[in-house]
């Protein structure tokens, strides 16, 4: 898209961009195929996952109508396309690969998006969450390792493999969690 506009280099100093950066760079070692980036925001991620030639289609999934606007302004890639939905009320698109990082403390159930997720996901899903309390008001739910380990742990959703776990540090009072699963088929 012509005009688009480089975030990545105007915020390169801030630690919230750098995490951004780490969580979807994790992400990229993984997804291949459709993939749906549930709570895109702004795009940032985006343009990570786009540098993969793996990456066939790239569905951004918000529930922010600016935040979208934003996104399909920063993203200059015809495989990409921007959709608002409800998460948590509305069906989710298609993928092989899903992709939430920092979505899941936000929502009111967010045990049934995973579960959701694990139902439709064809190939794998990588999710990114801050371990424990945090400071943002919009966190509903205090999230945890054993929280998300649990829920791909079920055997009604599905058979499921991690492929990695990483622990990222904000600061010394903040943790993030980064999981990347992969569905068995027998």
């Amino acid at each position: 898209m012509a005009g688009a506009v480089d975030l990545w280099a105007l915020s390169s100093k801030n630690i919230l961009v750098q995490l951004a950066r780490a969580r979807y760079s994790f992400a990229a070692r993984f997804v291949a195929g459709d993939v749906a980036d549930i709570g895109c925001g702004f795009g940032y991620g985006a343009s990570i996952l786009l540098q993969s030639a793996a990456v066939r289609s790239l569905v951004c999934v918000d529930i922010d109508k600016r935040a979208l606007w934003r996104a399909h302004e920063m993203v200059a890639d015809p495989r990409a396309r921007f959709e608002l939905v409800d998460v948590e009320n509305q069906r989710l698109p298609h993928a092989d690969w899903y992709v939430l990082c920092e979505v899941l403390e936000h929502l009111h159930r967010p045990a049934d998006l995973m579960e959701r997720v694990q139902r439709r996901a064809r190939a794998g899903v990588v999710i990114s969450v801050p371990l424990g309390q945090t400071t943002n008001p919009y966190h509903r739910h205090v999230m945890s390792a054993d929280r998300v380990e649990d829920a791909f742990a079920q055997p009604s959703h599905g058979c499921w493999r991690m492929l990695e776990s990483q622990r990222l540090h904000e600061t010394e009072h903040t943790e993030y969690g980064l999981w990347a699963w992969e569905r068995v088929t027998t």
